[in-house]
């Protein structure tokens, strides 16, 4: 290949760059002998000048002058900087970025050669970038070619030479989910989502995409029925709606009424339909089931199934201290103070129980030795977000409740129970130790009976 500007070819200099070592032209060493430019084409090393001669005053005055000239040019004998220079001086500043970029996360050596490699060969591929980057191509070129993404979009993102659209999650999910529809009602149903996405002549408050994925499920059997029966939404009557709640009970009958009135209210605005199936019809306002707490034989093999110390943390956090699937993922490391035994939830400290205590130790260490130099602020940290600064995902939490065939809203009724139990159904209690609101404590406490239905000893 041929020789570049530092007497190195291109493959040499992306590989001295890959691994940190920048070696100087006079100390460079060429990876591939005998293919390239031959040696009559290279560059020729400057020949020493010779010593200036002695001269009287005045020549004295001339090469002074003549070295005051070559020290100062004129602006037509300045030498310009090359284009290539410029991108490769951009370049090397990147590469450099990236080490502290990656200490400061705690990454080991190997992932930061990694990071580093794919970022030439990302920049290799781009003789002229036009920052930023289309993340999505981004992810594509190097997905292709079995590089590193995550860490090398994190960087990009937080360097700002990449354009993040933090709705194509999103985008694709709805793709999917609205590809077996009829293509009128998934046009429809599009025109309703960009309502709930705060877009279109008559725009509101925008919903979050938790929140819009929410609804979709909520509608879906009912749209798939009819994208079956129909061509259009303009095609479904009120019964048609009547016989889509009438399986359904408590809250998901709520929900689904919910949104399919605010679905037919958006077309019936943006006038797409004629008439709002939905109108007149109300679910009746029923107070939450009972909660049920769970088999004590069952409650009590549920670690044993476990073989995993972060999956066991999070069945105890879930099991002893109530403890949601959002609350336990934002569970940062500084909310834990073993020394002291508290554990601090939304603000409140809340006295650690030996077994819970013993299964942080068990966690914490196992999170020092496999990820040692780790910045995350999180308790829970897996492969994906040790190198990083964000929370696990929910997908993550959910596994080990996946395992044992409960859900993490059964672990908390079951210790609620417990506890409305053992304080002989004090709804202050309830507030304080787990942080409800009084509603929730009352309900409950009332659920837990009247003084004669209570066990023995209990009044």
């Amino acid at each position: 290949m041929p020789l570049g500007a530092a007497g190195r070819c291109r493959l040499c200099l992306a590989a001295s760059r890959a691994t940190n070592t920048l070696p100087s032209g006079q100390g460079g060493i060429q990876l591939f002998m005998g293919v390239g430019t031959p040696a009559a084409a290279r560059p020729a090393q400057p020949e020493p000048s010779p010593p200036p001669p002695s001269a009287g005053f005045g020549q004295l005055r001339l090469s002074k002058a003549a070295a005051l000239v070559a020290a100062h040019p004129s602006p037509g004998q300045r030498p310009r900087l090359r284009p290539a220079d410029h991108r490769r001086s951009e370049h090397r500043e990147l590469l450099a970025a990236v080490v502290g970029y990656g200490q400061a996360r705690g990454w080991s050596l190997s992932t930061l050669r990694r990071v580093q490699h794919s970022l030439v060969v990302l920049l290799a591929s781009q003789p002229t970038p036009t920052w930023p980057l289309e993340v999505a191509a981004v992810r594509q070129f190097l997905l292709e070619r079995h590089l590193t993404v995550l860490r090398v979009v994190e960087f990009l993102a937080d360097q700002g030479l990449v354009r993040v659209d933090e709705h194509a999650a999103l985008d694709r999910w709805l793709a999917g989910r609205l590809q077996p529809l009829a293509a009128p009602i998934q046009a429809e149903v599009q025109v309703w989502i960009q309502g709930l996405r705060g877009r279109g002549p008559r725009a509101g408050r925008p919903r979050r995409d938790a929140t819009i994925q929410g609804y979709l499920r909520a509608a879906c059997s009912a749209l798939a029925d009819w994208s079956a029966r129909y061509q259009s939404l303009r095609q479904v009557t009120t019964k048609d709606v009547t016989a889509q709640l009438e399986p359904l009970a408590g809250p998901t009958r709520k929900l689904t009424l919910v949104v399919l009135r605010s679905l037919f209210r958006t077309l019936k605005a943006r006038r797409l339909i004629f008439t709002n199936p939905t109108a007149g019809l109300a679910a009746p306002g029923a107070p939450p089931p009972p909660g049920l707490g769970l088999d004590p034989a069952r409650r009590a093999g549920l670690l044993g199934q476990l073989d995993r110390p972060d999956q066991q943390l999070i069945v105890l956090l879930a099991g002893v201290h109530a403890l949601r699937p959002h609350q336990l993922r934002v569970l940062a490391l500084e909310d834990v103070d073993l020394a002291a035994g508290i554990l601090r939830v939304g603000g409140r400290p809340r006295r650690l129980d030996t077994l819970t205590g013993q299964a942080l130790r068990g966690w914490l260490e196992r999170r020092r030795v496999r990820w040692p130099a780790s910045a995350n602020p999180y308790l829970l940290v897996n492969q994906s977000t040790a190198g990083g600064l964000t929370p696990v995902t929910r997908g993550y939490v959910q596994e080990a409740f996946a395992r044992l065939g409960v859900t993490a809203e059964d672990l908390r009724v079951d210790r609620l129970l417990a506890e409305v139990e053992a304080t002989a159904a004090d709804p202050l209690k309830l507030t304080e130790f787990f942080g409800i609101t009084e509603p929730t404590a009352i309900r409950y406490c009332l659920g837990f009976g009247s003084p004669d239905q209570r066990p023995a000893g209990i009044r």
